[in-house]
């Protein structure tokens, strides 16, 4: 018996829910009444937070809140098969941990997508699927971001800190005319 690090819930699918407990990833199709293991091989850390598409519920992501050990295990996971495979998408984040993921949602599937990461040193941003990463510069202290909200209407992303409060930061729909 291991205790619940994290949860993902689809919001196109209330069924389905995925979790993370002792170093493993599970998921369930129907409300909990059946896990299926779906832990990565080779990573077997706290996974801390998960961001589910919100169109998708097959796309998920999850994040690492752990530094390398010499595994070369990244920060940063996507799934697009519903956590059946896992495709390390860290790509050139600091090898620091990662604490909480959301995703601004512009379309069906994944290519104009833009990824949030908060992480021991701040927020990243990625615009290409995580292929790549920039740090959020906007007057946030470089500082653990322990939890990240994004309220795609009020185009605000809200960051909660280790010992330097909440931040409000204002992100721009970069679709709009």
């Amino acid at each position: 018996t291991a205790v619940v690090d994290a949860l993902g819930l689809a919001k196109a699918n209330a069924s389905i829910i995925y979790a993370s407990a002792g170093g493993k990833i599970f998921s369930t199709t129907n409300g909990g009444t059946h896990w299926i293991d779906r832990s990565m091989p080779g990573a077997a850390d706290r996974f801390v937070d998960f961001a589910v598409d919100p169109i998708d519920p097959n796309i998920v992501y999850v994040v690492r809140d752990r530094v390398n050990d010499g595994s070369n295990t990244g920060h940063v996971f996507r799934s697009t098969t519903g956590g059946a495979t896992w495709t390390d998408i860290t790509a050139n984040l600091p090898d620091i941990p990662a604490q909480s993921m959301e995703i601004d949602v512009r379309g069906p599937g994944l290519a104009d997508d833009v990824l949030y990461v908060g992480t021991d040193a701040g927020i990243y941003r990625s615009v290409d699927g995580g292929a790549s990463w920039s740090i959020m510069a906007s007057g946030l202290p470089r500082v653990q971001i322990r939890e990240i909200e994004y309220q795609k209407n009020l185009g605000i992303l809200a960051a909660g800190t280790h010992g330097r409060g909440v931040w409000q930061i204002s992100v721009p729909d970069m679709t709009a005319p």
